[in-house]
C-alpha cells in the first residue's frame, strides 16, 4: 500500500497529454504484439546530403571492435551484439546512439560497415527502435553521410523507416529532453529527405518545447548543467542545419532556435566557474556533454552569442567575491511532470576559492536503478540539512519522484540569500536557510521551525572535493585547507567517507561532514590566511 501511494503521489503531478500517450502506447504495444506487428522496412525514400559548418568534436569510443562508454570498455570479437545488456541500459543506448561516427578518425568504409551491421540487425531490435535512439542514431547517421557523400539506396530506405517509427511513437509519453530530441532529428530527417510531413512535426514540436523547456534565465527546466549542455548542442545543431540548407524558409524557427540558443550561453557563462568547469547539480557528471568553451565556440561559428541574463527562474544563484565563487540552490526540483533527472537537493551549495574546489556537490556515477543511484539521489549527499533519516523530496526507483519540497524565496540579493521550504511539512517541520557572502567568508544559517517539543535528530552535510585535506577536527570546528569552518549550535561534528563522481561508473574517496543540531545551526566558512 505504501508503494502504491508512492506511485499515485508521482502519478499526481503527470500531465494528461503524457497520461494519455503512457495508456495509448501501452495499450497499443499490447495489440502489437499479439497481432505480432512488426514495422514495415521496405519504405523508400531518397535522401540528399546537407551542408554543414563544424560542429563539436566527439570523445573516441570506438576502436576496432572496441566500444568505450560510460567508463567501462568491451570488446566483440565478431559481430557486434546490439542488444549486449552486460553494462546496463545506458551503455548499450550510447552503442546505439552512434556518436563515435563522428570520431575524426573514423573512416568511410569503417562508418559503413557499422550502419550496415544495425542494418542487419535492425527489423528485430528492441534497443535501437526506441524514439530517443533513432533520434540521436538519426542525426549521426545523417551527419556521416552528408560528410562523405554517401550514396546508398539501403541506408536511406533504413533511415527513412526509423524516422517512420519515430513519427509513430513520439515522446509524448515522457516529455521534457526526450520530446525536444525527437524534434531536433526529425528537423535533421526532415531537411535529408525534403519531407514536409517530417518538418511538420519537428516545427510543432521545436516551437512549443522550447518556449516551454528554454526557462527565461536561459536554464534548461531539468535543471541539470549536463542535459542543459547536451539539449544547447541540439539547438545549435539545429541552426547550422537551417543556415546551411535552404530547404524549408521559416525564419520564425530559425529565430526562436538562435534566441533559445542565446539565453542558454547566457546562463552557462553565469554557471560556468572561471575555471572553465559547471557544477554537477541534479543527474550531472563528467565526461558526457561538450564543454562550455566548445559550445560558446561552436554558438561563434555560426553567429550566435552569449545574451545577458539574470538568474531567477531556474532556481540557482551564483556569488563571486574576490578569489572565492559558488553556487547556490533556492528552487524547486524542477518541472512537476519531469523530475527524472531531479535530486533531493533543495538549498544545495558549491564553493570554490582561487579555481580550486572546496565543498562540492557529489554528482552521479549511475543511472541503474540500485542503492548508490538512490544514495546519490538523496539529501545525504547533497549539501544540505536533512531532517531525521528523511529525504526533503521522494525520490524513488531511479527517475521518480512523488511528494516534493516547495521553496518560498524570502529574500534574494548578490550577497544575501534567504529561503524556505516544505518538504518535511507533513511532519510538521519547516527549514529555513540563509546564506551572506563576505569578503573571504561564507556565512550559512540554518533554522528548522516546529511545533513539537522534540524534534529529533537533524543533520547538515557538507561534502569536500577529493584533493581537499580535513587536518583537525574540534569540538565546534574543522581546518580544512585554507578554510576554517565553524559552527554555533552543533551537537556533535562527524567526519564520514563518500564517494566522489568522477564520471559514470568511476568514484573517488573524500571526506564529507554530517553536523547534528536540533533548530538553529550557524556554519562559517573563514579563509584562514586571506592575501592582504
Amino acid at each position: 500500500m505504501a508503494n502504491l501511494s508512492r506511485y499515485i503521489r508521482t502519478l499526481s503531478y503527470f500531465k494528461l497529454e503524457q497520461l494519455y500517450h503512457h495508456v495509448f502506447y501501452f495499450l497499443r504495444r499490447t495489440v502489437r504484439e499479439v497481432a505480432k506487428h512488426k514495422y514495415n522496412f521496405k519504405l523508400y525514400r531518397k535522401g540528399v546530403a546537407v551542408n554543414l559548418g563544424k560542429g563539436v568534436s566527439v570523445q573516441t569510443s570506438f576502436d576496432h571492435n572496441k566500444f568505450s562508454f560510460l567508463n567501462q570498455s568491451v570488446k566483440f570479437s565478431d559481430k557486434i551484439d546490439w542488444e549486449y545488456a552486460d553494462k546496463g541500459t545506458l551503455w548499450v543506448n550510447h552503442l546505439n546512439y552512434f556518436d563515435y561516427l563522428l570520431q575524426d578518425d573514423l573512416s568511410k568504409q569503417t562508418g559503413s560497415e557499422l550502419m550496415f551491421s544495425l542494418i542487419d540487425h535492425l527489423p528485430k531490435s528492441s534497443v535501437a527502435l526506441r524514439p530517443y535512439s533513432i533520434s540521436v542514431r538519426g542525426i549521426n547517421w545523417i551527419k556521416f553521410i552528408s560528410k562523405h557523400g554517401i550514396l546508398s539506396k539501403t541506408l536511406d530506405r533504413y533511415l527513412f523507416c526509423q524516422y517512420r517509427v519515430l513519427l509513430d511513437n513520439v515522446a509524448y509519453d515522457r516529455l521534457g529532453h526526450h520530446l525536444l530530441e525527437n524534434g531536433f532529428s526529425l528537423l535533421f530527417g526532415a531537411y535529408y529527405f525534403k519531407g514536409f510531413e517530417l518538418f511538420s512535426e519537428a516545427k510543432i514540436i521545436l516551437t512549443k518545447e522550447l518556449y516551454e523547456q528554454v526557462l527565461p534565465d536561459g536554464g534548461h527546466f531539468q535543471l541539470s548543467p549536463m542535459y542543459h549542455q547536451l539539449m544547447l548542442l541540439g539547438i545549435l545543431d539545429c541552426v547550422n542545419l537551417m543556415k546551411n540548407n535552404q530547404v524549408f524558409e521559416d525564419e520564425t524557427l530559425k529565430d526562436l532556435l538562435e534566441a533559445s540558443a542565446e539565453r542558454m550561453l547566457g546562463w552557462l557563462d553565469k554557471m560556468t566557474y572561471s575555471n572553465g568547469e559547471v557544477p554537477c547539480l541534479n543527474d550531472s557528471t563528467y565526461g558526457v556533454s561538450p564543454t562550455t568553451k566548445e559550445l560558446v565556440a561552436y554558438g561563434k561559428r555560426l553567429g550566435v552569442r552569449s545574451r545577458s541574463v539574470v538568474l531567477k527562474e531556474s532556481g540557482y544563484r551564483v556569488f563571486r567575491k574576490g578569489k572565492m565563487e559558488g553556487v547556490i540552490d533556492v528552487g524547486n526540483i524542477g518541472p512537476d511532470y519531469q523530475t527524472m533527472h531531479a535530486h533531493c537537493d533543495t538549498f544545495n551549495f558549491e564553493l570554490m576559492y582561487e579555481q580550486q574546489p572546496l565543498v562540492v556537490d557529489t554528482g552521479i556515477s549511475t543511472f541503474i536503478s540500485n542503492n548508490i543511484r538512490e544514495v546519490e539521489r538523496s539529501t545525504f549527499s547533497h549539501n544540505t540539512v536533512r531532517y531525521k533519516n528523511i529525504n526533503q523530496s521522494e525520490v524513488h526507483d531511479s527517475f521518480k519522484v512523488g511528494s516534493r519540497a516547495k521553496v518560498t524565496l524570502e529574500i534574494d540579493q548578490v550577497d544575501h540569500v534567504v529561503a524556505s521550504h516544505d518538504g518535511y511539512k507533513k511532519y510538521g517541520v519547516i527549514h529555513q536557510r540563509e546564506f551572506k557572502i563576505l569578503e573571504h567568508q561564507l556565512l550559512i544559517r540554518d533554522v528548522i521551525s516546529s511545533a513539537a517539543d522534540e524534534l529529533g535528530k537533524v543533520s547538515s552535510f557538507l561534502h569536500f572535493h577529493p584533493r581537499c585535506v580535513v587536518h583537525e577536527v574540534k569540538s565546534n570546528s574543522v581546518l580544512v585547507d585554507k578554510w576554517e569552518v565553524i559552527f554555533e549550535g552543533q551537537i556533535d561534528i562527524k567526519v564520514l567517507d563518500y564517494n566522489y563522481a568522477l564520471g559514470f561508473n568511476k568514484t573517488e574517496k573524500a571526506k564529507m561532514l554530517q553536523v547534528s543540531f536540533e533548530r538553529v545551526l550557524d556554519t562559517k566558512f573563514v579563509l584562514r590566511s586571506p592575501e592582504k
